[in-house]
């Protein structure tokens, strides 16, 4: 093989691999866009959940403590969703203030 040859080859072979690093790169850029995405994903679904909730408490009146407790015990895994059962409790003490104050 030729010393012309050989530069050529190694030439086409550094360009190959730069081609592989940059599509790697790529790669992993999509990656962690899909990483994103699916968090955002889970995070307006558990938003979504936390609403549905507080409507069917809010629906239920009278029972809106022990529903309370029911999803704080199925919830109580992290901060966030202590923060969540609070917001629930101040919806449904909300909830049994005005049913007081219409007279339900």
């Amino acid at each position: 093989m030729s010393y012309k040859c050989y530069l050529s080859l190694h030439v086409e072979q550094k360009k190959v691999s730069q081609k592989m690093t940059s599509l790697s790169n790529r790669i992993q850029l999509g990656q962690r866009g899909v990483s994103t995405l699916r968090k955002t994903l889970n995070e307006v679904e558990s938003q979504i959940s936390d609403l549905d909730t507080a409507k069917e408490i809010a629906k239920k009146g009278n029972q809106c403590e022990r529903e309370v407790n029911i999803e704080w015990r199925k919830n109580s895994q992290n901060g966030k969703k202590k923060r969540r059962k609070t917001r629930v409790i101040r919806m449904s003490s909300l909830q049994r203030k005005y049913n007081e104050q219409i007279g339900t």
